[in-house]
C-alpha cells in the first residue's frame, strides 16, 4: 500500500514539472481589444487554450507583463483544503488530521482571481498555488468574456 502512496505522490510532482510552457502573444493594442472573440481566438490561440480550464505552469507574471496591472484582485473563500476540514472531523482521530495537514500541503493559498477590462472584454484569469507547479503563483484558467 506504501508503494502506492508513493507513486500517486511522485507522479504528482512529474505532472507540474511536464506541464510548464511560456504564454504565447496576446493583444496588445485597443483596436484588437475591439475584434470579435472569434477573430482574437484566431490569431492568439492561447486565448482557447487557457480557457480550457487544463492547469498550465504559466506564471501570473507573464500574464500580468503582457496585460498590465489587473483592474481587481478577489480571493476564492471555498477552496479544497477549507472543504477537508469537515471531512478531516467526520473521519476525526489522526486520520481526519493528515486529511486536513495534507490537503493544506498541497493548497497552501486560496486561489484569486484577476481580472482586467480591455477593449470590449473582461479577462479573468483564475491563479492557484499549489503542489503540481512548486508552490508558483500559476495561471490555471484564462477567460474572455464580451463586456456588457
Amino acid at each position: 500500500m506504501n508503494r502506492v502512496y508513493i507513486t500517486l505522490i511522485i507522479s504528482t510532482i512529474l505532472v507540474g514539472c511536464a506541464s510548464t510552457r511560456q504564454l504565447g502573444e496576446l493583444p496588445a493594442t485597443e483596436s484588437e481589444f475591439n475584434l470579435s472573440l472569434d477573430e482574437l481566438k484566431e490569431k492568439y490561440p492561447d486565448i482557447t487554450e487557457y480557457n480550457k480550464g487544463f492547469g498550465h505552469c504559466t506564471s501570473v507574471d507573464e500574464f500580468v507583463s503582457k496585460l498590465g496591472e489587473p483592474s481587481t484582485i478577489d480571493t476564492e473563500d471555498l477552496q479544497m483544503p477549507f472543504l477537508s476540514v469537515p471531512i478531516g472531523i467526520s473521519a476525526g482521530g489522526v486520520g481526519g488530521a493528515a486529511v486536513v495537514v495534507i490537503a493544506y500541503g498541497m493548497y497552501p493559498k486560496q486561489p484569486r482571481k484577476y481580472y482586467w477590462v480591455k477593449g470590449k472584454y473582461l479577462v479573468s484569469a483564475r491563479v492557484l498555488t499549489d503542489i503540481s507547479c512548486r508552490y508558483n503563483n500559476r495561471v490555471h484558467m484564462f477567460e474572455w468574456n464580451e463586456a456588457s
